[in-house]
């Protein structure tokens, strides 16, 4: 093997990837490939292997080749670690993970670029926290979501980037960070605050409520990343005009509006970071959803589980926490459901319905019908009713035929379900 005899000569690196570039622009990736699994196999240095890798698939034109470079690479890296030997090529494992992530990106696979990235910083973080190298990865994949106008998750990545600089006391990284902070968070809160005035005008304002919420909670991560005022002054009148015209405004929301009213007012004596504390306490407060119950069907309307949550204390003999009020509920619920797929078609999913009051979310799998009764929904909420959901299906499907229509086995299945992606609403 060419590549082989190269290095056992002596021959330096420049001249080891000029030969790859030359098999590479010859259509001879194959040969390439092979050549490297043959390094691997004999125990080369697995540092080199790994630049050698780098500069192979930051060049490669043969997509097929390309993708088992990756799996030729990440092979190596589980060897690596399986003798705890990730430290010794830390480096070039950080750089190979950058170099994949870009080709997947050029190629425009964005969502494997994004996860590549995220697995290159999870390993910096456990191997070496203090790395230099860890906010040069989070910032790329932070441009990453932004050019997908993902703001929300740039915003985290953002913030997560500002900690790391800060507790690596990295100015330049950390003043980097703080920009990013500002700028994803006022896109964030301008967006909401324009969706909730839209949502005001169309009728809904308990979703335009939700929206100005979100919309708070960025302007009190800009509050808390910035210096001075100036920059957020019309972005705090926008949200307190918006969140004026709602009709039905408890008594913290007034608070809150008087708050940011008196802060705009007198712009120079504000404490920010207290401001945002303010904020944040009262987003935690009102954003996050208080639960009711949980009603858990087969598809032919069988209860077959249902829990109670901290709200759940009403105590009328047909209340939807009693006994029987629970099974005349799921029967209504049931009918609901099939009465609106019924409407809007069997392909259909029909999973949000209003009833007295309250937001019922639903989920649908082959074996059960699950009903969440809320007083809203929030994203963060339906994405973990659907995992549940998912979870609740994969072990049901592993239950013995001979228990699945045992109540105590049912109970078994739920409960840590529910534990593990609803408690921590309560």
């Amino acid at each position: 093997m060419i590549l082989r005899e190269m290095i056992e000569s002596g021959e330096n690196f420049e001249k080891l990837v000029q030969y790859v570039g030359v098999l590479q622009h010859q259509s001879r990736e194959f040969d390439l490939l092979v050549e490297l699994e043959d390094l691997i196999e004999n125990d080369a240095n697995p540092n080199l292997i790994l630049k050698l890798l780098i500069s192979s698939i930051s060049s490669s034109l043969d997509e097929s080749v390309f993708v088992e470079y990756i799996n030729l690479g990440q092979t190596l890296i589980a060897s690596l670690s399986q003798n705890n030997l990730v430290h010794d090529s830390l480096n070039e494992i950080v750089e190979f993970y950058i170099a994949t992530g870009n080709a997947y990106w050029d190629r425009k696979i964005y969502q494997t670029a994004i996860t590549i990235f995220e697995d290159a910083i999870y390993l910096l973080q456990s191997l070496n926290p203090e790395s230099e190298s860890l906010p040069d990865l989070i910032l790329k994949k932070l441009k990453y979501w932004m050019s997908l106008k993902q703001y929300n998750i740039a915003a985290r990545d953002a913030s997560f980037g500002y900690r790391i600089a800060n507790s690596l006391k990295l100015t330049g990284w950390t003043e980097a960070f703080r920009h990013y902070v500002i700028s994803t968070n006022a896109v964030i809160a301008e967006i909401h605050a324009h969706t909730a005035q839209s949502l005001i005008w169309d009728g809904d304002e308990k979703r335009a409520k939700n929206s100005i919420l979100r919309s708070l909670h960025a302007l009190a991560e800009i509050f808390d990343a910035e210096g001075t005022f100036s920059r957020s002054v019309s972005l705090a009148r926008l949200i307190v005009d918006v969140f004026s015209t709602i009709r039905i405004l408890s008594e913290e929301d007034a608070l809150v509006i008087n708050l940011l009213r008196s802060a705009l007012k007198n712009q120079e004596n504000v404490d920010l970071s207290d401001l945002s504390s303010s904020l944040m306490r009262y987003y935690r407060i009102a954003y996050v959803p208080k639960l009711f119950t949980i009603l858990c069907l087969t598809p032919s309307g069988t209860m077959v589980y249902s829990e109670d949550f901290v709200y759940g204390k009403e105590t009328d003999e047909l209340s939807l926490f009693s006994k029987e009020g629970k099974h005349l509920y799921s029967g209504i619920f049931s009918a609901l459901n099939m009465t609106m797929k019924g409407a809007l078609g069997d392909s259909s999913r029909s999973n949000l319905m209003e009833y007295s009051g309250k937001s019922i979310l639903v989920e649908e799998t082959e074996s059960f019908l699950i009903y969440l009764v809320s007083d809203r929904e929030t994203p963060e909420l339906r994405k973990n009713l659907i995992d549940l959901s998912n979870d609740a299906e994969n072990g049901y499907s592993r239950m013995p035929e001979m228990t699945i229509s045992s109540t105590t086995e049912m109970k078994k299945l739920f409960q840590p379900l529910v534990e593990k992606y609803l408690q921590k609403f309560e």
